[in-house]
């Protein structure tokens, strides 16, 4: 603290000193000292924000990351996210650091820029803060691509007007998955894992930014509400027949009724200390428990870039808002978009306008996966689909819906009804039909391997029959899709009115009824 006064004292008077301008200084001398005294201030800057590093004085400074940031990246956001990562111990190369210069009123004459070295120890950041920046959205190993879960974590501990809390050194704790929605009478697994804390670089020397492997731990294991969600332990590391030390490593859940109960496991780290974590279970009945399905793209298809397409699902439970995430090989490359509304079904996408897509344009495989905030419920794409530049390929015409049933006046509640479509494709492509009937519940078809030449009339697909029946009274929107499975597709929404008792059969557009 005495150097922070003596500091500040020196700094001050170097403001209120006033230079000696005489009468004949020439424009050029009063230019040459004024740039002096402005590289003398930025000197003492620098000092005084090593010195608050060094006293670990994090209430001196915070930012509010309210930016995506990526490898390329550069300015202020970089510079900010680097000083973070410095606070948490992770090492920046000087390449890729803001440097400062003699121009005045310039803080930084080469700015911070988002490198190798910076996405490292964004992953470092991410791996250390795993339960709460990855876990959520379906991630174990970090990705250095700053997105909106990382800087949640970041704003939690370094936005304005907050004082940071110290990294404890024993690690930490998690549980996996970290909450979940059951049925009653369905039963959820939990899994307890040790994350040991990262390793402390010796002085003067630069280490990996790597965390360490997480290790799954046998824990004692409590539910906090036996009526709602009763814990059956099970003793899986240990011999058979005999007592498991500390615990054990999985603990079934099963839904007794509704409610939620938080499921908390214990673990006395190799240090001593007594960790815990908590997963919080939602139970409810078979209607009620929230789930998402991704309905379109769903597999197959193949879209270009500067193209618009419709990400379609449906959901049960009132899961959203929604967040839309880009994702190959089981791993999210980045958000692509966000919905809200408990029960929106529809994202309008254009392909690479988001920064994330934007990168890819190489025809790999991708999905979709939609998911709600917290990132325990959410879907994806049945099976791959491509992105692919524009101007790749051939011209692809999108199929047409030709035939539209007759909306039935009046439906019961129970009473199933067929609906059939019909359309064309110029290209003569196989088609695949996808339908959401407003309840929360839909139905999508597989692509198959899209044929061209095919004599008209031979492509599958051209026509689409299926049943429904809802079980609320009520007016639903329904809505179907027809896709050629390489970026074409055509839509047809109507409403319906379900009221009354029950029947048995009823189909459109035929005018025949079974009751």
């Amino acid at each position: 603290m005495k150097k922070y006064i003596l500091l500040a004292i020196f700094l001050a008077s170097a403001l209120l000193i006033t230079p000696n301008f005489s009468f004949g200084a020439t424009s050029a001398e009063i230019q040459s000292q004024i740039q002096a005294i402005m590289a003398q201030i930025q000197a003492l800057q620098q000092k005084l924000a090593q010195l608050q590093n060094q006293q670990g004085d994090d209430r001196a400074w915070c930012h509010t990351f309210n930016t995506n940031l990526m490898i390329g990246n550069t300015g202020d956001e970089v510079n900010a996210l680097q000083i973070v990562l410095q606070k948490e111990g992770f090492s920046i190369s000087s390449d890729e650091m803001a440097k400062t210069g003699g121009t005045p009123g310039v803080a930084y004459s080469v700015p911070a820029n988002f490198g190798e070295s910076t996405a490292s120890a964004v992953t470092g950041f991410q791996e250390k803060y795993r339960t709460e920046v990855l876990t959520p959205v379906g991630l174990k190993y970090g990705t250095g691509y700053v997105g909106k879960s990382t800087r949640a974590k970041l704003n939690q501990l370094y936005g304005c007007g907050v004082i940071t809390p110290k990294p404890e050194g024993a690690g930490y704790l998690e549980i996996e998955p970290s909450s979940a929605s059951i049925a009653i009478g369905e039963s959820k697994s939990f899994q307890a894992f040790y994350q040991p804390p990262m390793p402390k670089c010796p002085e003067g020397f630069a280490c990996p930014q790597v965390m360490p492997a997480r290790i799954p731990v046998s824990a004692s294991w409590s539910s906090s509400n036996s009526s709602v969600a009763y814990l059956v332990i099970a003793i899986l590391d240990c011999a058979e027949g005999s007592k498991c030390p500390g615990g054990a490593l999985y603990a079934s859940v099963r839904g007794i009724s509704n409610g939620t109960a938080d499921i908390k496991a214990a673990y006395k780290s190799p240090s001593g200390t007594v960790l815990t974590a908590t997963a919080r279970v939602t139970v409810g009945s078979v209607s009620s428990v929230p789930s998402i399905t991704v309905l379109s793209p769903n597999g197959g298809e193949v879209l270009t870039k500067g193209k618009n397409y419709v990400v379609q699902w449906s959901s049960k439970g009132g899961p959203g808002p929604f967040d839309i995430f880009l994702v190959k090989d089981g791993k999210i490359l980045g958000d692509i978009g966000f919905v809200g509304g408990v029960d929106s079904s529809s994202f309008s996408w254009t392909v690479g306008a988001d920064p994330i897509s934007n990168l890819y344009s190489d025809g790999a495989e991708y999905k979709i996966r939609v998911s709600n905030q917290n990132g325990d419920i959410y879907d994806d794409s049945n099976a791959p689909f491509s992105i692919v530049a524009a101007g790749t390929g051939s011209t692809n015409t999108a199929p047409k819906i030709i035939g539209i049933p007759a909306i039935p006046s009046s439906i019961q509640t129970g009473q199933s009804v067929s609906f059939s479509w019909n359309a064309t494709d110029a290209d003569r492509d196989n088609l695949s039909w996808s339908v959401n009937w407003g309840d929360g519940t839909g139905s999508v078809g597989a692509c198959a391997i899209p044929t061209s030449n095919l004599t008209i009339g031979t492509n599958s697909g051209t026509n689409f029959t299926t049943f429904h029946s809802w079980s609320k009274v009520g007016t639903y929107k329904v809505q179907v899709s027809v896709s050629d499975c390489k970026g074409g597709s055509d839509t047809n929404t109507f409403n319906v009115t379900v009221s009354g008792a029950s029947g048995t059969n009823v189909q459109y557009p035929n005018t025949q009824f079974t009751q």
